[in-house]
C-alpha cells in the first residue's frame, strides 16, 4: 500500500519542498556539514522557519548516518539542543533497547511507495512527563518514516546514494494500552506479519547459524502482480483486506521456522533458514505460486492477483543480509520482465540486466533531446462505408543501433525513469501537427486518437497543456480523441472526470480504451463524457469460426451494452475476415488492425486517407452469408 513518505510529510509546505528538490537535483553533492549548511543558507531564513515550525521532527542524514540537519522540533520533543546534534551519528537519538531495529529505518534507501512502512521506536528524551528537564534520560515512543536521497533521482544506485531524509512524530500519548506498542515496532500494522526490522534481525541470526553449521538458507522476494489495479480501482480498504488474505494464504504454505514478512507496499520477503538443495527451494516457490491459482473473495468480489518470486541462496548470492535481499529483488525483477507469475534464482549475470535498465534510462534522455522518437499511425475504418475515419497515434523509437523499437520495448523504462510525461507530450504535439496538415490538404474530417497515460491525467494542468498543444498545431478540438484505459477512468473519477468533461465541452472526444480487458466498475460510464468504447484486442482475438458461442457472444453483449448507453464501438486488433464479419453483423461502428493496415509513418498516411482501399473488404464482410459463421466458404485471412 502506498504510504506517505518522509519527503511527502515535508512537502505539505511548498517552501520546504524547495529544499528537498534542491537536495535531489544537485548533481554529485558532497554531503559534508558545510555543504548542507550552505544549501540551507541559500534557501533563506523563511525556509528554515518553515522547517523549524513543523509539528514533526525533520532530519537529514548523510550516507554514513551522521546528522546533517535537524529542525528545532528536537528541542521541544526530545530535549536535545539542535546545534549539539549536527555531526553526530543518529544513534545519539535512539534508546539502547531499539538500536538494532533503528538501523533499518535510519538507513532507508528506497524511495516513494517502495520505501518502508512507518516504524515505532523508542528514542532518547531528556524531558520529563511535565515537559520540564528530566533528571535522567528516558525512552519515548516515536514513529519514524524515511526514504533515500540520491544525487540523480533517476539513477538510484549505490554510487548516487547521498543519505536519507525522515520525519518523526510523537505517538507516546496515543490512546490505548501501552504494552502493545512493542509489537507494533516489529510487526506490520496491516497484515500482522513481521516487518522489515524483525525480518532483518531474524535473517542476521539465520546467517550466523548457517555459517557455523555450513548450511544453506534462502531469501525470497515476492511481489504481487495486478495488485496496484485492485488497489487503485477498489480503494485502500479493499487493498488492505486483500493483503491480509494473501498473507494468510502464503503463510499456510510454509514451515513453522520460516519467516514471512511484509517488506512494503505489495512486496513480501520470505526467509527459509535451512534448505538442503536448490530443488527444495524451488518446490517452496512453486507451492506459493499455486496458492494464487484460486481467486481471493473480498466483499463478494472475486479478485485475482499473481506473484513474481526472486530467490537468493546463501552463500552463493551473498554473505550479508542486505546483499541477499538485493539479489532476490533483482531476480524478482527478471521474473517481472518475462511477464510475471513465476520464480527465478539469482545469478551473477542478472546484474547485467540492472545495468541494461540504467543504460536504457540514459539513452531515453538522449533520445528525447535528439528527437529520436517518431509517431506512426494505424488507420481506423468505418464499418458502414469502408472509409478511413481516423488514425491512432503510436510512438516508435528510432534507436541508433537497435533499429525501430515498439512501445513494449521502452515505455516501462520511460515510466521508471520519470520520462513518460515528456514522451506523451512529444507524441501529442507531433500527432496534432500532422493531423492539422492532413485536414488542410483535403483529408476531410479525419480524427486523430492519442493515448493518455495515468501519470498525465493526474496532473492538475493536464487539460490546459492539451489545449496549448492544439493551439500550437492549429488543430480543432473536435479532431482529437483521447484514448484512456477503462480502469483509469473507473478508479479516478473524482480527479479525472472534471478535466475530461471540460475538454469534452470544447469538442474533444473521449474513448474508454482496452474495454473489457479489466475489472472496471461500469457505473462510471453513466455520468461521464465517454462517447466511444474501444473493445480490447484480446476479446476480438477470441472470435473464431469454429466457436461461434465464445468470443462472438461477448462481442454481441458489448454491442447491446453500447447501444443502451448510446456510444460508438471500435474494435481493436482485427486480424482476419471472420472477425470482421462478426463485427459487421453485430453493428460495430469502427475497426482497426492488421487486416486493414499496420501502423504507418506519417508520410504514408495521406495516401490512405485519400484512397478507398478498404471499401471492398468491408462490403464483402457485410454480406448476409457472413452472419453467424454459417457460410462454408470463409475466405482466408490475408
Amino acid at each position: 500500500m502506498p504510504i506517505e513518505s518522509s519527503q511527502s510529510a515535508v512537502r505539505r509546505n511548498p517552501e520546504a519542498e524547495r529544499i528537498l528538490d534542491a537536495l535531489n537535483q544537485r548533481q554529485r553533492l558532497s554531503l559534508t556539514a558545510e555543504a548542507f549548511a550552505a544549501l540551507l543558507d541559500d534557501a533563506g531564513a523563511l525556509h528554515r522557519f518553515v522547517l523549524d515550525s513543523s509539528p514533526e521532527l525533520i532530519y537529514l542524514l548523510d550516507s554514513e548516518g551522521r546528522i546533517r540537519f535537524i529542525n528545532r522540533r528536537v528541542e521541544t520533543l526530545l530535549g536535545f539542543q539542535q546545534q549539539d546534534l549536527v555531526g553526530q551519528h543518529y544513534e545519539a537519538l535512539v534508546d539502547e533497547s531499539c538500536r538494532s531495529p533503528a538501523r533499518h529505518v535510519f538507513d532507508e534507501r528506497r524511495t516513494g511507495s517502495r520505501a518502508g512502512q512507518p516504524v515505532s521506536l523508542k528514542l532518547v528524551s531528556h524531558l520529563g512527563a511535565d515537559g520540564g528537564r528530566a533528571a535522567h534520560p528516558r525512552g519515548l515512543w516515536m514513529e519514524l518514516r524515511a526514504e533515500g536521497i540520491y544525487a540523480d533521482p533517476n539513477e538510484r544506485t549505490a554510487e548516487n546514494y547521498l543519505g536519507t531524509c525522515g520525519a518523526i512524530r510523537d505517538i507516546s500519548k496515543r490512546e490505548g494500552p501501552e504494552p502493545g506498542i512493542d509489537s507494533r515496532a516489529f510487526h506490520d500494522a496491516v497484515t500482522g506479519l513481521p516487518n522489515r526490522t524483525l525480518f532483518d534481525d531474524r535473517l542476521g541470526v539465520a546467517i550466523t547459524q548457517a555459517e557455523r553449521s555450513r548450511r544453506k538458507l534462502a531469501v525470497m522476494f515476492v511481489d504481487l502482480n495486478r495488485f496496484k489495479r485492485v488497489n487503485d480501482r477498489l480503494g485502500h480498504s479493499v487493498g488492505d483486506r486483500l493483503l491480509r488474505a494473501v498473507a494468510q494464504r502464503v503463510r499456510a504454505c510454509l514451515r513453522q521456522g520460516d519467516t514471512l514478512s511484509r517488506f512494503g507496499g505489495d512486496e513480501f520477503t520470505l526467509l527459509v533458514p535451512s534448505v538442503r538443495s536448490r530443488g527444495a527451494v524451488e518446490r517452496i516457490a512453486g507451492k506459493i505460486l499455486d496458492c494464487f491459482e484460486a481467486p481471493f473473495v473480498i466483499d463478494g468480489r472475486r479478485l485475482r492477483v499473481g506473484a513474481s518470486i526472486g530467490i537468493a541462496l546463501y552463500p552463493e548470492a551473498g554473505e550479508r543480509g542486505d546483499a541477499l535481499i538485493e539479489a532476490a529483488d533483482i531476480a524478482m525483477y527478471h521474473v517481472k520482465d518475462q511477464g510475471g507469475n513465476g520464480y527465478r534464482l539469482y545469478s551473477e549475470t542478472m546484474n547485467r540486466g540492472v545495468m541494461r535498465r540504467l543504460t536504457t534510462a540514459r539513452e531515453l534522455r538522449k533520445a528525447l533531446s535528439r528527437r529520436e522518437f517518431v509517431v506512426y499511425y494505424q488507420p481506423q475504418v468505418s464499418l458502414a462505408s469502408g472509409q478511413v475515419c481516423g488514425v491512432e497515434a503510436l510512438v516508435r523509437w528510432r534507436h541508433p543501433t537497435r533499429g525501430l523499437l515498439k512501445p513494449d520495448d521502452f515505455l516501462l523504462a520511460a515510466e521508471d525513469a520519470g520520462l513518460l510525461g515528456e514522451v506523451d507530450a512529444l507524441v501529442q504535439q507531433q500527432a496534432f501537427t500532422e493531423a492539422a496538415h492532413w485536414r488542410h490538404n483535403g483529408a476531410g474530417d479525419v480524427r486523430v486518437s492519442v493515448n493518455v497515460s495515468g501519470l498525465a491525467l493526474e496532473q492538475d494542468d493536464f487539460a490546459d497543456k492539451l489545449q496549448a498543444r492544439l493551439r500550437k498545431a492549429g488543430l480543432e478540438a473536435s479532431a482529437v480523441r483521447l484514448e484512456i484505459d477503462e480502469y483509469r477512468l473507473s478508479q479516478s473519477r473524482e480527479r479525472v472526470m472534471p478535466k475530461l468533461q471540460a475538454l469534452h465541452d470544447l469538442g474533444v472526444r473521449i474513448a474508454a480504451d482496452r474495454f473489457g480487458a479489466g475489472y472496471a466498475a461500469l457505473a462510471y460510464l453513466q455520468h461521464s463524457p465517454v462517447s466511444q468504447l474501444n473493445v480490447d484486442a484480446s476479446i476480438i482475438h477470441d472470435i473464431r469460426a469454429d466457436d461461434p458461442g465464445g468470443g462472438h457472444g461477448i462481442v454481441k453483449a458489448i454491442a447491446a451494452f453500447a447501444g443502451a448507453l448510446d456510444v460508438t464501438l471500435l474494435a481493436e486488433g482485427v486480424s482476419n475476415r471472420v472477425q470482421l464479419r462478426c463485427l459487421c453483423a453485430e453493428g460495430y461502428d469502427q475497426a482497426q488492425g492488421v487486416l486493414f493496415s499496420p501502423p504507418l509513418p506519417g508520410a504514408d498516411v495521406a495516401q490512405v486517407l485519400n484512397g478507398n482501399a478498404f471499401a471492398g473488404l468491408v462490403r464483402q464482410a457485410r454480406l448476409p452469408a457472413g452472419r453467424g459463421f454459417r457460410s462454408e466458404g470463409v475466405p482466408p485471412s490475408p
